[in-house]
């Protein structure tokens, strides 16, 4: 039936009540489970559009300002995942960039998701 699951988490409280379902969802039917969490791309982090680096600062800055967006989402999944071990799972954790819609639906494909929480 269904083996891996998509679980794209956002660190709003509506994703913490989808993550203690997907849990028990997931060990109910077996499943893996892969969290997720998107960075949205914006015209104010100079990311969209492909705009242009003009100069080795600005791609220090870029570069820099990934770096520390990761950081951030993986410090925010960490916590999440080890609640998952507990619980006898164990998901696997991924960090994308741009539009949450379309990199959610990139990420099942790309998982060869049966289910996204």
């Amino acid at each position: 039936m269904y083996k891996k699951m998509l679980v794209p988490i956002d660190g709003s409280l509506r994703s913490e009540v989808v993550v203690r379902h997907a849990a028990g969802t997931a060990k109910a039917l077996g499943c893996s489970v892969r969290l997720l969490t998107v960075v949205a791309l914006t015209k104010k982090n100079g990311q969209k559009n492909g705009s242009n680096v003009n100069d080795a600062n600005d791609e220090a800055a870029s570069l820099a300002w990934v770096e520390t967006e990761i950081e951030q989402a993986e410090g925010y999944l960490r916590p999440v995942a080890e609640r998952l071990n507990e619980q006898g799972l164990n998901p696997e954790m991924e960090v994308r960039f741009g539009n949450p819609g379309e990199e959610i639906l990139k990420a099942a494909s790309e998982y060869g998701s049966d289910i996204i929480a």
